[in-house]
């Protein structure tokens, strides 16, 4: 005897019954099916939009800061730190930055009195060069654009980016612009001073107004900063030391 209610095999109504009991397995097994994929989906989404997002960077801080090459060839060859000295050294390079800077294995291995000297420098311009954090880096990158010196550019772009400066302001900098919203007046003018000093020819009326701007202590400090990056640029640019793509790892 047959069950009450059902209908014989092969007829249109046990036929129907399946159909819609298969369309309602379909549905949920589909949307089951979405609903595992979803995050997956969303985190494939977010990945290749923050890849996109670190390529536009790579391309700003890659392409748009050149490197001068002064040399036909490298002078040197890496060392890797063999003293006490450097190795602690190249372990402060990976905790500050993620990996070790190129002067340390070229440089530093080789002559250490020069990571001293280095020290020096970082030294004074934090604890006696009167100017802000943003002013102190923005002439590092101006001056490092200016002499063609990519990897004192990179670190300049880190540091800022480190320090949660404004990233806008460094890459409109890095595109060639200093006079839009981003930079104050102060910035701005020193900017314009780092050009044309950097170019061979001050003009009056900019030293007219960086003299009524900056007080005698603030143009010191920022003729001292220009002549430490060069500095640095100029070391750079001998043992053609480019790039570490510090900035890229510090976004």
């Amino acid at each position: 005897m047959k069950p009450p209610g059902s209908a014989p095999p092969g007829s249109a109504e046990a036929t129907a019954a399946l159909r819609r009991l298969y369309g309602s397995y379909r549905h949920d097994s589909a949307n089951a099916s979405a609903a595992l994929q979803r995050p997956v989906v969303m985190e494939r989404q977010k990945k290749s939009a923050t890849l996109s997002r670190r390529q536009r960077v790579q391309r700003l801080l890659c392409m748009e800061i050149k490197h001068n090459h002064v040399m036909a060839s490298a002078l040197l060859e890496p060392l890797a730190p063999a003293t006490l000295k450097m190795r602690i050294a190249a372990w402060i390079s990976r905790k500050m930055f993620g990996k070790v800077i190129s002067p340390l294995p070229l440089l530093y291995t080789r002559n250490d009195a020069l990571m001293g000297f280095s020290l020096k420098i970082e030294r004074i311009l934090s604890r006696r060069i009167r100017l802000s954090e943003s002013e102190k880096l923005l002439i590092k990158l101006g001056v490092s654009l200016q002499n063609g010196c990519s990897f004192c550019g990179d670190m300049a772009l880190a540091q800022a980016f480190q320090k949660k400066l404004s990233r806008q302001k460094f890459l409109d900098l890095v595109n060639g612009k200093f006079d839009g919203p981003e930079f104050s007046e102060r910035e701005s003018l020193i900017l314009a001073f780092i050009e044309h000093r950097m170019k061979g020819s001050v003009g009056d009326d900019l030293i007219h107004s960086m003299k009524a701007t900056f007080t005698d202590t603030e143009l010191v400090d920022i003729g001292w900063c220009i002549a430490a990056e060069c500095y640095y640029n100029h070391l750079s640019l001998t043992f053609s030391i480019e790039s570490d793509r510090l900035a890229l790892a510090a976004q």
